[in-house]
């Protein structure tokens, strides 16, 4: 309690200090006898600055997926797929899909961009117009796959259609997908995060933009040593189109950008950065009998490009 009353003078001092220096000297007493600051208003001001000082816990339920059983564990990343646009290569999205299945994979994460959006630089290089049709594609492709759980934030693309449909794009396609039986987890705006087979798993998806692997790799440097209260075992990117993984020290979180499932196959697409990495990636740990995740580590699977050069002779 004397420590209590210690602090509340304290605050009350270096309140009355910095009114003083604003206003003047006089000013303090003008307010108090106008009724707009007074002892009370001290007192209620000294008292937040208090409370603010105390540590507070709040609970926050992260979502879960897969088995937390201790072992090897593997889930899929595929991210940035773009459906509706012409560059979408949806046979390599399902074929990478369905190899996950039969590999006895069940969670995928994806960090964004599932869908191309929309925009007067994207309309006339869709296949898929509008929110209807772009999301009703999705749809058809993952009601047939209702094996996988799905965890997903939303990218810049995804982020086109909030103002079109007047609510977060995330939330609606999240209730859309479980209402065909679709298991997925809408977890936030270009950032989120969840428990993947008991490992800590945060999802980003940047702004900017960069056109090397290593450009890459500096985002997520950047973002984990800029961590204050997170302590992820895992960050997967989105955006970048880049597959990138690198393994960060001291902080031990593995880090990987992800491929993508859009073809350079456009005017504009072929207008920005050096080529993309066609195809999506899993994720492999190992949980420990004590619930933590070591032995972390990554694979891609390269889809084939479209704009393959043959050297053969005409």
């Amino acid at each position: 309690m004397a420590e209590e009353m210690r602090e509340k003078d304290a605050d009350r001092a270096a309140f009355l200090k910095r009114y003083e220096s604003v206003y003047g000297k006089d000013a303090t007493a003008k307010e108090v006898a106008r009724g707009k600051r007074g002892e009370a208003a001290l007192e209620n001001y000294a008292a937040e600055l208090i409370a603010a000082r105390k540590p507070t816990t709040s609970r926050v339920v992260i979502p879960s997926f897969g088995s937390t059983k201790p072992g090897r564990h593997t889930f899929a990343h595929a991210t940035d797929i773009h459906i509706g646009s012409s560059g979408c290569d949806e046979r390599a999205f399902c074929d990478f899909l369905d190899e996950r299945i039969e590999e006895g994979v069940t969670v995928v994460a994806c960090s964004g961009d599932i869908l191309d959006g929309l925009g007067e630089k994207l309309w006339g290089e869709q296949t898929h117009q509008g929110w209807d049709a772009q999301s009703g594609r999705l749809i058809d492709i993952l009601k047939k796959r209702k094996r996988l759980s799905w965890a997903l934030i939303s990218g810049n693309h995804d982020g086109y259609f909030d103002s079109v449909i007047g609510a977060e794009m995330g939330k609606v396609l999240q209730a859309r997908l479980q209402a065909v039986g679709v298991t997925a987890t809408y977890l936030g705006k270009a950032k989120g995060h969840c428990l993947v087979h008991g490992a800590r798993v945060s999802m980003i998806h940047p702004h900017g933009g960069t056109s090397r692997r290593n450009g890459v790799r500096m985002v997520l440097n950047a973002y984990v040593e800029n961590l204050v209260d997170e302590h992820p075992d895992i960050v997967l990117s989105g955006h970048f189109h880049k597959y990138a993984p690198v393994q960060m020290y001291p902080e031990a979180t593995y880090c990987a950008g992800g491929g993508t499932f859009q073809q350079k196959a456009t005017e504009f697409a072929n207008r920005i950065s050096a080529p993309w990495d066609i195809g999506g990636s899993t994720v492999s740990l190992t949980l420990g009998k004590d619930g933590k995740a070591h032995e972390i580590s990554s694979r891609f699977y390269a889809a084939p490009r479209w704009d393959a050069v043959v050297w053969k002779a005409a």
